[in-house]
């Protein structure tokens, strides 16, 4: 697959990134921070962007669409599942967790609370307008350097 193609998507997704990690930081309480939230969202969504999405770009623009969906619903899943573990690590070293099990209910619990920030429509928007539009873009990408 064309490497245009796959940095388009990276690129662009990674703007997504950052326009949807813009809409949240307002919506987070105080004591968690924003620390790396940055910088890991964007990070997130140039693999994202750079493998699955750069990979199957070139198919057609419908599939452009199905790809852009795809890698909105990929940044957001390994999102959630990295912001609920680096919370869940942060939580286990102060102690605030008896056992393995009820570790893992505090990751699942993480997970469930930043997942709650995808209900306000600004974060919506931005998720689900960025990931077609870098749909779009790889697919276009994709047939001018192929």
């Amino acid at each position: 697959m064309p490497t245009a193609a796959r940095l388009a998507a990276a690129l662009c997704l990674a703007l997504t990134a950052l326009a949807t990690a813009h809409n949240i930081v307002p919506l987070l309480p105080e004591h968690l921070g924003t620390g790396r939230f940055y910088e890991i969202s964007m990070g997130l969504a140039l693999l994202v962007g750079w493998f699955p999405m750069g990979k199957r770009a070139g198919r057609g623009f419908t599939s452009a669409i199905s790809n852009g969906i795809t890698g909105g619903v990929i940044l957001t899943f390994w999102g959630l599942v990295v912001f609920g573990f680096l919370r869940m690590w942060k939580l286990a070293f102060r102690k605030k967790y008896d056992d393995l099990v009820e570790t893992f209910s505090g990751f699942v619990h993480e997970i469930i609370t930043y997942a709650a920030y995808f209900q306000d429509l600004n974060v919506l928007a931005s998720i689900v307008i960025g990931s077609l539009v870098t749909g779009i873009v790889a697919e276009l990408a994709a047939r001018r350097f192929s």
